[in-house]
């Protein structure tokens, strides 16, 4: 039964790091994105995308040309205060490895404490 639990806390430890390194390669990515300013560009492309036919009796055409401009307004507004890249990467970065540790520790003594329960009831 030893044996169990610490097998089941390595298979999800190994799913918890995993998780992180991923979490942070998707950071990375989306920050580079935004810093590269594909972003503004594509918000840009949002003002030519017509509404569709059968959501005009839904959704009033003036009402969504507005949310498009305000939008675009919005993302390039966004785009002048965003900090660089690199300094929101390394702290988006930071804090995810800090969630994980704290994580991992958690899963640790909570494998500690079964282990012991475990051993205890064998005796």
């Amino acid at each position: 039964m030893i044996a169990l639990i610490w097998i089941v806390f390595t298979v999800l430890a190994l799913l918890w790091t995993g998780l992180a390194a991923f979490s942070v390669n998707v950071a990375d990515w989306v920050v580079n994105f935004l810093a590269s300013n594909q972003l503004g560009d594509a918000a840009a492309d949002l003002t030519g995308i017509p509404l569709p036919a059968w959501l005009t009796p839904w959704i009033d055409p003036a009402l969504l040309e507005a949310l498009k401009v305000s939008s675009v307004e919005f993302v390039q507004a966004a785009m002048t205060w965003m900090p660089s890249a690199d300094a929101l990467s390394g702290g988006i970065g930071w804090l995810i490895w800090t969630i994980w540790g704290i994580g991992f520790m958690v899963m640790l003594m909570l494998t500690a404490v079964l282990h012991w329960f475990v051993s205890r009831a064998k005796s």
